[in-house]
């Protein structure tokens, strides 16, 4: 703090010398209403990027800057010695600067040039080059607004400054991905018939033997105020072989039914709840039903992670970067990865599914896994009753008689802030060759110290029991975790020990890029000793992305067994290129695969890919050949493959999503998925009446950009004013606002600031968001001085709206103009905000601004000089509220009427909030009189010396 203020008192010393030498060189010529050599403060902007304060002076040419502080503004390393030569550098250190002010000698990157009186000025002991040298030797512009009291700079390269506040900027974003929506909050109820979503897909296959064609729809629909969600997929010959069908509601108020205060309920094909920790997610036709927060999760140790996917995708499973999991050729419809192991902190998964002519979607998770499941208090519940193996409409994959009817449920509960018990209990009806099971589950997890996360459980079956621990916290700034479970099977009265130890984080060697790394030890004591140890690691650079995969394994009486694979990834002159080689180092050394993947864009829509692959244990190759176009309403791709055995297919998959607008002609085709998350839907015009209705004839507004803050989502509208921004996060509410910058027409405004929502899946929301033309107002602010009038500068002017709210604030130029631009249609008042400041008394200005887009000039406030006189007063108490002071006035005149009879007055000093109450004096008594006659009572009273403003008598109304 002591430095800036420092820096602060050198820079208004500075400013005074300059005024002082200025005060001698000013003529009479006025450039743009400023006279010749007029001192000037310009604030400094790089677009809407505030640089610093800046000293100039104006010149015959246009202005001449001060170089310490335009180099301060900037971040350029120049520095001035005491004989005032100048010396350092801008940009790079390549970009080298040198400036002798008394010879008028300057040097910028190797080039000397002299310098005229007109182009540099010493002004006590100042340096000031004119705004148009600054832009030849340093490669930016100089524009002033001497209005505005501004200095736009432009520059091609990044300034060192504007570098900086970037690197700022990108934690700032780290921060805004979490903040909370702050927007009014618009509400998306259930419908009885709402707006239907679906995603198609249709594969035609052909080989030297067969041809295939199938297909699988995925497709969402409110219904009776009721979420249905769907599934159907079928091929040539068989219409409908695997579908399911669930009707769900969700609210985070807990108010789904008109009963209880359930979360979430879901019916139809719905998933089992999980009772304990090792238990597994089981899909089946039934109900379930919660109070649990949708963003709770009741077991922070492990999740399924699971979701619908189109039949024939590869799913792969990456957490922070690092590939943890992988499903091929899924044929149920729906990938399934359980048992994934949370992390202390953040654990971020990101899926990317790929289809089987070359398609790509991704989908990203967040858990943060930092407290208890359940706070001091807090009672969580689950219950689940399905019909494992069955669907609503049949599924004809499922095994026949393997179905059984269970009934699950799950009880949380906090008993203090930081630890949390639960209970989890399932029954599964007998089938029959088999009798009836029972699976019970209870444990606690805390949070020690807020640093280190503990869960101990125990789970008994019939067959099996288990107790388990598991620790998690942070050590150097890295995630890791050790577990212990203690495993005994009843029925075979064998025992067994488990110890798993992870280690996962980041590492940054000698300033070189981070290394991503996930390290694991697995021991388990059982009839046989098992240890397996596992390091994946990932690292970017220059060179592309490179990972690795060591996976050791040893077992009682065989031989130890190393294995891995190599990845490198990187875009070669526009080519994406990923090389994958899978490896042993024991029992033998060698390589036993390798994969090629190249991809080109050959246009906008168009994607060519190519992949080589090479088993060499087996001696078997494969090379494959796809093509996509990638349009914005549908995908299309075609697949060719050969092996070396002369095998050969050619495929053939469209991929479509489609829903619906508002009405039945805003149908709308995509090329991205629809059907599991929340969507939106933006209508722009220009509204004429400016009444918030799109009315006939009103047009719409092409090109503007609609964003979501906390859902990193964005749109442009088309032709017809709509946009869509789909494949937004569920349940997380965010923030919707426009885009000024890429608003087309520059009068026009939106008539509000925004709105928030919460999406939710397979939902479209739509809003109508209406524009209207903008109005200025503008004018000058006076001090009448009874004789005189001067512009009062550098005044603050506030905009109140009709309700008294302030909607804008600015300050008035040196000469005391003032403009508000960007305004909507309304009544507004004008009114100068530090009134008490100026000692002066004023009026509100009103003014009326129609849909049209006015601009009103002339809005001048003229105000008048009081006279100010100081004053003793005795104060008797000091008051928050002028309630409590009038109860304490009341109390003293009733007790003491015969000393106060000059009666109660109460004063506020300018800047505090506190009110006086003060006791007025009269012929008989002055202030110190009162103080002095109150002293026997032990009434607190001190005599103040108070400043009063009085108008004048020579003032002009």
């Amino acid at each position: 703090m002591a430095s800036q203020v420092d820096t602060l008192q050198q820079l208004l010393e500075r400013v005074e010398r300059v005024k002082a030498k200025l005060a001698i060189q000013q003529s009479e010529r006025v450039v743009s209403r400023v006279d010749i050599g007029t001192e000037l403060f310009l604030s400094a902007y790089k677009g809407n990027l505030y640089l610093g304060e800046v000293i100039a002076v104006t010149s015959e040419q246009g202005v001449n800057v001060e170089l310490l502080s335009l180099f301060s503004a900037l971040g350029f390393v120049v520095s001035e010695d005491v004989s005032g030569t100048f010396d350092g550098w801008f940009f790079t250190p390549e970009n080298t600067f040198s400036l002798n002010a008394k010879a008028h000698l300057v040097e910028s990157k190797g080039q000397r040039t002299q310098l005229s009186d007109r182009e540099i000025q010493v002004i006590n002991g100042e340096v000031f080059l004119a705004d148009y040298i600054v832009a030849t030797l340093f490669d930016v512009s100089l524009f002033t607004d001497i209005q505005d009291l501004s200095l736009i700079v432009k520059s091609k390269q990044i300034l060192p400054i504007e570098a900086q506040q970037q690197r700022l900027g990108r934690e700032v974003v780290r921060f805004d991905r979490n903040a909370s929506a702050t927007l009014p909050w618009r509400p998306s109820p259930y419908q009885s018939i709402g707006k239907p979503v679906l995603d198609a897909q249709i594969n035609a296959q052909v080989t030297e033997d067969i041809s295939q064609t199938s297909y699988s729809l995925i497709g969402s629909q409110d219904i009776a105020y009721w979420q249905a969600q769907y599934f159907i997929a079928g091929r040539e010959g068989d219409v409908i072989n695997r579908s399911r069908l669930s009707l769900n509601r969700a609210s985070k108020k807990a108010d789904v039914l008109p009963f209880g205060n359930f979360t979430k309920v879901s019916l139809g094909d719905v998933q089992s709840v999980q009772v304990g920790v090792d238990a597994l997610n089981e899909e089946g036709r039934g109900v379930s039903f919660s109070n649990t927060p949708l963003d709770k999760r009741t077991n922070r140790q492990r999740i399924v992670i699971s979701g619908p996917v189109q039949v024939g995708w590869d799913v792969e499973l990456y957490r922070n970067g690092l590939l943890i999991g992988q499903e091929n050729n899924v044929q149920s419809g729906r990938y399934e990865f359980e048992n994934i192991d949370l992390l202390f902190g953040e654990n971020t998964f990101e899926l990317v599914m790929y289809g089987g002519q070359g398609q790509v979607s991704k989908e990203v998770q967040t858990y943060y896994v930092e407290q208890s499941t359940a706070n001091e208090g807090e009672g969580f519940f689950a219950v689940s009753i399905t019909e494992t193996g069955k669907t609503i409409l049949g599924d004809k994959t499922a095994a026949s008689g393997a179905s059984s009817w269970q009934v699950n449920g799950r009880f949380d509960y906090g008993l203090t802030t930081d630890f949390a018990v639960y209970a989890g209990w399932q029954h599964r009806q007998g089938m029959k060759n088999s009798a009836s099971q029972q699976y019970f589950s209870t444990g606690f997890n805390t949070n020690i110290n807020k640093r280190l996360l503990l869960d101990v459980d125990y789970s008994k079956s019939e067959a099996i029991q288990r107790f388990s621990a598991n620790t998690r916290t942070r050590l150097l700034g890295q995630q890791v975790g050790a577990k212990v479970e203690l495993k005994e099977d009843l029925e075979r009265d064998e025992k067994a020990t488990e110890i798993k130890l992870t280690a996962a984080g980041d590492w940054s060697l000698f300033d070189a890029a981070k290394i991503y790394y996930r390290a694991e030890y697995f021991y388990l004591d059982k009839a046989n000793t098992t240890e397996q140890a596992s390091l994946l690691f990932s690292t970017g650079n220059y060179w592309g992305t490179f990972s690795n995969q060591f996976v050791w394994q040893e077992q009682t009486n065989q031989a130890s067994d190393i294995s891995g694979y190599l990845r490198w990834q990187r875009r070669v002159f526009g080519v994406y290129s990923r090389f994958t080689t899978w490896y042993d180092i024991k029992p033998s050394n060698e390589i036993t695969a390798a994969e090629l993947e190249l991809s080109k864009e050959l246009s906008p829509e168009l994607d060519l890919g190519i992949t080589l692959y090479k088993d060499f244990a087996a001696d078997y190759y494969k090379t494959e050949l796809g093509l996509s176009w990638n349009h914005d309403k549908f995908r299309l791709l075609t697949d060719l493959q050969y092996d070396n055995d002369d095998n050969w297919q050619v495929g053939l998959s469209g991929q479509i999503s489609i829903g619906a607008g508002e009405t039945v002609g805003q149908v709308f085709l995509t090329g991205k998925r629809l059907s599991q998350f929340g969507s939106l839907m933006v209508r722009t015009f220009i509204d004429q009446n400016n009444n918030g209705y799109l009315d006939e004839g009103e047009l719409p507004l092409k090109g503007v950009t609609i964003k979501a803050l906390q859902s990193f989502a964005q749109g442009k509208t088309d032709d017809d004013g709509v946009a869509l921004l789909p494949a937004m996060v569920n349940y997380k509410r965010t923030d919707i606002i426009v885009d000024k910058e890429t608003i087309p027409e520059p009068f026009l405004i939106p008539a509000n600031d925004g709105f928030s929502f919460t999406p939710r899946p397979g939902h479209i929301e739509y809003v109508e968001i209406p524009f209207v033309n903008s109005s200025e107002v503008e004018g000058i602010v006076e001090i009448n001085e009874g004789t005189e009038r001067r512009p009062a500068g550098f005044t603050t002017v506030s905009l109140l709206d009709e309700t008294g709210n302030e909607v804008a604030r600015t300050q008035t130029a040196y000469d005391g103009y003032y403009v508000f631009t960007g305004l909507k249609p309304g009544t507004y008042r004008t009114s100068i905000s530090d009134a008490k400041r100026l000692a002066v008394s004023t009026q509100q200005v009103e003014v009326e601004l129609s849909a049209e887009g006015d601009l009103l000039l002339d809005v001048n406030h003229e105000l008048q000089r009081q006279r100010a006189t100081t004053q003793e007063f005795a104060v008797v108490g000091r008051f928050k509220t002028l309630t409590i002071l009038k109860v304490y006035a009341a109390i003293l005149a009733k007790r003491y009427p015969a000393l106060l009879s000059g009666g109660f007055g109460y004063a506020q000093k300018e800047g505090d909030a506190t009110y006086l109450l003060i006791l007025r004096d009269d012929a008989t008594q002055n202030a110190a009189n009162i103080c002095q006659n109150l002293l026997p009572f032990k009434v607190s009273c001190t005599v103040e010396a108070l400043t009063i403003y009085e108008r004048e008598n020579n003032a002009i109304n």
